[in-house]
């Protein structure tokens, strides 16, 4: 599929929502461990994002360690307002590195959000 234009891709975007495939939610993986966790973490996460279209919630995530080798993990998920801001923040922010980290960034399904299936 060779999409040229914003346009095209915007419509992309919106038909690709209106068959459910798309998403308004970005789950951020590998950006901070659970002790790096702190009071600023969403608002910090909000602010980035913004860059990207405008953002109704950061959630996180903590999975605390299970096992001593184990130092757990936490997602971070944003909702924007549209698919097509959310696919901007994959494109901005997949692979990026933040604090010694590879951030993965990933379509996360609404309706698992919905059901707060964050793990």
């Amino acid at each position: 599929v060779n999409i040229g234009s914003a346009a095209d891709r915007q419509r992309l975007m919106q038909q690709l929502a209106s068959r459910g495939e798309a998403s308004r939610v970005v789950v951020l993986k590998n950006m901070v461990s659970p002790d790096q966790v702190d009071e600023n973490l969403e608002e910090e996460v909000r602010e980035e994002c913004t860059k990207f279209g405008a953002v109704e919630v950061v959630t996180k995530y903590v999975q605390p360690p299970r096992a001593a080798a184990d130092e757990g993990y936490v997602n971070i998920f944003v909702v924007f307002l549209s698919p097509a801001s959310a696919q901007q923040a994959i494109n901005g922010l997949d692979k990026r590195f933040f604090a010694g980290r590879v951030v993965s960034a990933q379509l996360f399904p609404e309706d698992k959000y919905r059901r707060q299936e964050l793990a």
